[in-house]
């Protein structure tokens, strides 16, 4: 039974590790794409239009939609992928703490094994 126990122990900490290694590379790439989101909400203000290149009905709807573009790269910005990050690094912190707890378990019942011997 104690053998059994303590294989599937180790298979959870492997399994635990791999789950670490694939929410590292998921935030590596939410952080580019932050990034790339980050150059992208400033193409948005070009070209900078003023009254003297462009006025009338037809710039005001132009500008009411591009301060709609610029609310939702704001929330996708802040909140949204924020919130993703955030998320990500408390599921590494939490596995973290499951393999600590894991092979200390592992290590006691390795421990007791030996000392049955």
């Amino acid at each position: 039974m104690n053998e059994m126990f303590v294989a599937h122990l180790y298979t959870q900490v492997k399994q635990a590790h791999e789950d670490i290694q694939q929410l590292t590379a998921s935030k590596n790439t939410l952080t580019e794409v932050k990034g790339e989101l980050e150059r992208a909400k400033e193409k948005v203000k070009e070209p900078e239009l003023t009254s003297a290149t462009w006025s009338g009905s037809l710039a005001v709807g132009f500008e009411d939609i591009r301060t709609a573009m610029l609310d939702e790269y704001d929330d996708l910005l802040t909140r949204q992928l924020t919130d993703a990050l955030t998320t990500i690094d408390a599921k590494i912190t939490a596995l973290q703490s499951d393999i600590q707890g894991m092979e200390r378990a592992i290590k006691m019942q390795e421990d007791e094994a030996k000392d049955k011997v």
